[in-house]
């Protein structure tokens, strides 16, 4: 959220350690930045009508914390240091505001700040839970739950378990899978009661979840309502041995997605040999998008072959088919935009490169045309830089979205997502030098 770092106040330490990672103090007043931010919040407060902002302001610039956590036997110089940064923050801002604030012992009590903040705040579900006012009537919880974003609903059912309000919690996803799914059968007048508050949750953090396999369903229902992409995506999923996990259930997710939203029901996988299978089976436009995607997950685990990354089986593979099911084939040969789903490491020939130089000088002589390939990088390691200009490597999550939500060939093939694609592959220093 942008609110959250245009007030990001803070240190990152290695978990159970004091070693710290990233220190961040934008509330430093001795900085351009932290007077001009001081300004615009003040004047936001006070003459905007833009309640929303007031909102996220309540939400993201916090009270500051000058003593150690429980539990803690000290206090991080660091962090003691950018707390007294944000008191004299609120210090100075109280002032703009004509807000009272005292000073109590060794720290600042905000009390203009702070009964500003209960109009907004006081439905936050940490706020919630800090003052123990969590609804305990059924219609008054679900009231609220329902308004809460994703996130905020996946914490509250953590810190609400073994309490008699998970019943209410079971039976509104209950209602809530009820009317999606009679949307999906074509009752309209379930469409209200189907809608699912995701809040402001990015595909990064779906993609994060997907990988991890603890996927919010509800989420996960929303996200595919964005979903539109065209009838030429083909999917081909890595399932070599290092593929085992998160990237290859994230890669069964997108095959999922593409079959969900459009004819064919053809996925390639490939490792030391290519393979291609049909999932009509697995398939079912009646049911929702998490059991579509389990069933495919179930099945398409089970073909898992786990051995070396040879992209160039593909091809091999495809001119058996050619001649044994034939059907099989010429699906394929429909679709002219393939995605592979790879966490890299190609090892066909010396260089990752040359396996690709190979794959596509295989489908030029079988197919009579060269596909255009979006390859999603899904492991940790970088991809090698490669010359082709009908190739787009994707790593970043959301231009995984983008392509999903928003694909547009001419920018993903052209000038891939803003000179993505240039960067990644050899071109970059020739492009470079023409300006």
């Amino acid at each position: 959220n942008c609110f959250d770092t245009l007030f990001k106040n803070r240190i990152k330490t290695i978990k159970g350690t004091q070693q710290i990672l990233e220190s961040s103090n934008m509330l430093n007043l001795s900085t351009v930045y932290a007077r001009e931010l001081l300004d615009y919040i003040a004047n936001l407060i006070e003459n905007s009508i833009d309640e929303f902002s007031k909102a996220l302001i309540a939400k993201f610039l916090t009270l500051p914390r000058v003593t150690h956590r429980k539990g803690c036997s000290k206090m991080l110089p660091e962090t003691y240091k950018i707390m007294r940064a944000k008191e004299l923050f609120l210090v100075n801002l109280s002032h703009k505001l004509n807000w009272p604030y005292y000073r109590v012992g060794n720290r600042y009590d905000f009390i203009g700040f702070r009964n500003w903040r209960k109009k907004y705040n006081q439905d936050l579900e940490s706020v919630r839970f800090s003052t123990k006012n969590v609804p305990s009537s059924q219609e008054e919880f679900i009231s609220w739950y329902e308004k809460l974003p994703a996130l905020a609903r996946a914490r509250t059912d953590s810190k609400l378990k073994d309490d008699f309000r998970l019943e209410y919690i079971t039976k509104w996803k209950e209602e809530k899978a009820f009317a999606q799914q009679k949307v999906r059968e074509g009752d309209l007048s379930y469409a209200k009661a189907a809608k699912v508050n995701v809040g402001a949750t990015s595909f990064k953090d779906l993609y994060k979840e997907i990988t991890q396999g603890n996927v919010d369903k509800l989420k996960l229902e929303a996200f595919f309502e964005k979903v539109k992409i065209p009838e030429d995506f083909f999917v081909i999923m890595d399932d070599s041995g290092s593929m085992r996990g998160g990237p290859f259930g994230f890669a069964t997710f997108l095959a999922t997605t593409v079959l969900l939203k459009t004819q064919s029901r053809i996925v390639g996988h490939f490792s030391d040999t290519g393979r291609f299978y049909d999932y009509s089976n697995e398939i079912d436009t009646n049911k929702s998008v998490y059991d579509n995607y389990s069933s495919f997950l179930q099945k398409a685990f089970n073909r898992l072959e786990g051995r070396s990354t040879r992209p160039e089986s593909i091809m091999k593979s495809l001119k058996k088919i050619k001649d044994i099911t034939p059907e099989i084939f010429e699906e394929v040969k429909k679709h002219k935009i393939w995605i592979i789903v790879s966490d890299g490491d190609f090892n066909s020939f010396a260089t990752e490169e040359a396996s690709i130089k190979e794959f596509f000088r295989k489908a030029e002589k079988l197919l009579g045309f060269t596909p255009k390939l979006i390859l999603i990088n899904v492991g940790y390691k970088t991809h090698e830089k490669f010359p082709e200009s009908n190739l787009a490597v994707i790593e970043d999550p959301n231009l995984i979205e983008q392509l999903l939500t928003n694909f547009n060939e001419e920018d993903c093939f052209d000038v891939t997502y803003p000179l993505k694609a240039c960067y990644e592959s050899n071109r970059y220093f020739e492009v470079r030098w023409c300006f």
